[in-house]
C-alpha cells in the first residue's frame, strides 16, 4: 500500500492492482519472488498509466488538450475510435 497521505488516484488504482494480484492463488508468490526494486518500477508504471488514462478519460469528456505524452496517445488513440465508431 502506498504511505503518502493524500494518494494519487494512480496511486490508489496501483494499490487495488496488486492487491488483487496478490489476493490470486500463484500471482501472490509470482509477486514477491520479483525484486523489490522491480516491483517499485512496475508499481510507478501502473501509477502512470492510471494517471494518464483518466487524464485522456478527462479530455475526451471535455474536449481540453492534454498536456502529458502518454495522457496524449491515450487521448488520440481513443478520440479516433470514437470518431468512426458506430452511432
Amino acid at each position: 500500500m502506498s504511505n503518502d497521505e493524500n494518494p494519487t488516484m494512480g496511486q490508489i488504482a496501483a494499490d487495488a492492482i496488486i492487491e488483487d494480484i496478490c489476493d490470486r492463488r500463484g500471482l501472490r508468490q509470482e509477486w514477491e519472488e520479483i525484486d523489490e526494486e522491480v516491483q517499485a518500477e512496475i508499481r510507478a508504471l501502473w501509477e502512470q498509466i492510471v494517471s494518464d488514462a483518466a487524464t485522456a478519460s478527462w479530455c475526451l469528456e471535455t474536449r481540453a488538450e492534454p498536456r502529458t505524452p502518454g495522457a496524449a496517445a491515450l487521448f488520440h488513440k481513443h478520440r479516433v475510435f470514437a470518431e468512426y465508431a458506430p452511432a
